[in-house]
């Protein structure tokens, strides 16, 4: 028989919602210059426009918030949450920021110098935005199955090995190579294992560290238990993966379902002196890296309380939902990534934004946000959130959006 899933969970509190009438949300787009992104929170009916900071958390992270050691050096709660933290990821030194965009930025303004270059596969907005502001280049090196959302390729985020050693052998100027698994871009397309044992390997000759961004690592896990029918655990694949890795950094908003914190990993002690030195500079000292130490009770809570059902149940709630909207005759990007669906509207005349107005449309119907990427428009479920009927709403408006 198959298996069935249901909720991992029972609701103890609720956050009252409404939607605005039609001309309310007109008024409201208006006002946001036609940008959903700056819509008020208020004014949204339901939100499916971030993978990131909206989830529910639970009763025992709530209850952490209480138990807050705010001592500026050698916080319990920094003592809780490396030792957690450890277990879990199998890292030897932590690195706590007050978000993932913290760790980020750390990483790349230790590991690179201007006029470097970063390769991987499909970044994050974020990731882009501090390259930019570095000098430092990102090449994209994705496989191109990893560029065709209809191709049928399950390790949509492996790099090409051929480029990447190529460019490891001509060019000096390689600060890290990036593997990623929570671009809302792609919707968190997986690697294969096999494709980042290979790059680690031309990576460790040349003395090139190899980086994983962790954010969705656990329902990266659950993808490759998909695709390949692994009896590890997820939690068992997650250690073999970021084993690979000399810097793991990851946002605590993602997979972990905190409301804030970012985390950088590594074994290697010349690189944890580096963060520990510059992360006082930028977040606050290494102890609790602009966190306040409720929110890393919070964070250890969460990685004491995970739960291979929850994430198995999440892309389950994923997949169904997908596969309705594609039952609308809707094309997306495929397969489902780890972090959201990407409805493919390439079909649009390209120089009209056609996700942003897509969006923005959808809006003025439904009053439901969803999150535009060029040509691509992420619905992005948020986990413990929202109900079977708030998702049947969701494709009813997209089926009304059509019109």
């Amino acid at each position: 028989m198959k298996e069935l899933f249901a909720e991992p969970y029972k609701i103890k509190i609720v956050e009252p919602i409404r939607n605005m009438s039609r001309d309310d949300r007109l008024k409201a787009l208006e006002d946001a210059f036609y940008n959903t992104y700056r819509l008020r929170e208020e004014q949204v009916y339901l939100d499916f426009s971030n993978s990131r900071g909206n989830a529910a958390m639970s009763h025992g992270q709530w209850g952490g918030l209480m138990i807050g050691d705010e001592a500026y050096a050698g916080s319990v709660n920094f003592e809780h949450l490396y030792e957690v933290a450890k277990e879990v990821f199998g890292k030897k030194f932590l690195i706590p920021t007050h978000r993932g965009v913290g760790a980020e930025h750390l990483v790349v303004k230790i590991l690179t110098e201007k006029g470097q270059k970063i390769l991987g596969n499909t970044p994050t907005p974020s990731l882009l935005n501090l390259t930019n502001w570095y000098g430092v280049e990102y090449v994209d090196l994705t496989v191109k199955e990893g560029k065709d959302p209809s191709a049928e390729f399950a390790y949509k985020g492996n790099i090409s090995i051929d480029k990447l050693r190529r460019m490891v052998k001509s060019d000096p100027s390689v600060a890290f190579i990036l593997f990623n698994t929570a671009s809302v871009i792609n919707g968190g397309q997986p690697f294969s294992e096999e494709n980042l044992v290979k790059a680690q390997k031309i990576a460790k000759k040349k003395g090139i560290p190899v980086v994983v961004d962790a954010s969705a690592i656990f329902s990266y896990a659950v993808l490759l238990k998909e695709i390949e029918d692994k009896r590890e655990s997820i939690f068992e694949i997650v250690k073999k993966v970021l084993e690979l890795a000399d810097v793991v950094y990851l946002s605590a908003r993602e997979d972990l379902m905190c409301h804030t914190g970012g985390l950088i990993l590594t074994d290697k002690p010349e690189l944890y002196v580096d963060f520990r030195s510059l992360v006082v500079v930028f977040e606050g000292l290494h102890t609790y890296g602009g966190l306040a130490g409720r929110d890393m009770e919070a964070i250890a809570v969460s990685l004491n309380e995970l739960n291979e059902y929850e994430f198995m149940f999440h892309r389950q709630e994923t997949l169904k939902i997908a596969e309705k909207i594609k039952k609308l005759g809707y094309q997306i990007f495929e397969p489902v990534g780890a972090t959201g669906i990407l409805i493919d509207l390439s079909f649009l005349e390209r120089g009209k934004f056609p996700a942003h107005a897509y969006s923005a449309a959808l809006y003025l119907a439904s009053g439901v946000r969803t999150g535009p990427h060029g040509v691509f428009l992420g619905v992005y479920i948020p986990k413990r959130i929202y109900t079977p009927l708030h998702y049947e709403y969701l494709v009813e408006a997209l089926d009304k959006a059509k019109d």
